[in-house]
């Protein structure tokens, strides 16, 4: 993905650093914010999600604003909600077939596991069927909340991913913003 960022940066003749690392641990700099976005916090364990939180910290001027999003644990909770996010998909291109299936578990402590089956078939042949594993760590927003806090953050609002009004029951995915003290 860096490599094709750097070249659209080329085409547009921009001058932008590109930085590999790993938001737990790279030392970038000052900035005035800092955004991690499309659930990318989710991937990490709750140790993990604390080591990028002071990580973060230490990477922002005072007063600086991390800005995040994350799936909503108490709306993937209520009502069955998490069927929201089965993905059945059927694309054909050419002779060959491909489908995939996402159906998702959640556990009350947070834990979203999804399941993928991908059925790969040219026309005439047998078809090929892998299949795929992940979990995503979520929270509530209480828990976004308190997380920042204890280290050293303070949170601004909190929004529903569209930038309107948060809703603990009815918000997907929580657009957070916080502020280093």
């Amino acid at each position: 993905m860096l490599e094709i960022a750097k070249g659209k940066a080329i085409k547009e003749q921009l001058d932008i650093k590109f930085i590999k690392g790993d938001m737990r641990t790279t030392r970038a700099g000052k900035f005035d914010a800092v955004i991690t976005i499309f659930n990318s916090i989710g991937h990490l364990t709750k140790e993990d999600f604390i080591k990028t939180i002071k990580n973060i910290y230490s990477n922002l001027n005072d007063g600086g604003l991390y800005i995040f999003d994350i799936f909503n644990l108490n709306y993937l909770l209520k009502d069955n909600n998490i069927t929201k996010l089965t993905i059945d998909w059927l694309k054909r291109c050419g002779d060959i077939i491909v489908r995939e299936i996402q159906y998702s578990t959640i556990s009350s402590d947070g834990i979203l596991a999804s399941y993928d089956i991908y059925h790969q078939q040219k026309l005439e042949s047998n078809p090929n069927i892998t299949h795929d594993f992940q979990t995503l760590q979520v929270y509530t927003a209480k828990q976004l909340k308190i997380i920042l806090e204890k280290n050293g953050f303070e949170l601004l609002k909190q929004y529903n991913i569209d930038g309107k009004s948060f809703d603990e029951n009815k918000t997907e995915r929580i657009l957070t913003i916080a502020q280093k003290k």
